[in-house]
């Protein structure tokens, strides 16, 4: 299972999806992370990373 989750500094949430700068993208198996990655947004309505 894939698990998104909006943040614009990659260490905590951001309170939108469309405005967030980023989304970190966590990969479950058997209850467990397997892997995770920060995916930057390419949006018009997210602001510039950093």
């Amino acid at each position: 299972m894939r698990i998104a989750v909006p943040t614009n500094d990659g260490n905590s949430i951001s309170e939108h999806f469309g405005r967030s700068a980023s989304s970190l993208v966590f990969e479950t198996e058997n209850g467990k992370i397997k892997s995770h990655s920060l995916k930057i947004s390419t949006g018009k309505h997210s602001p510039p990373p950093g």
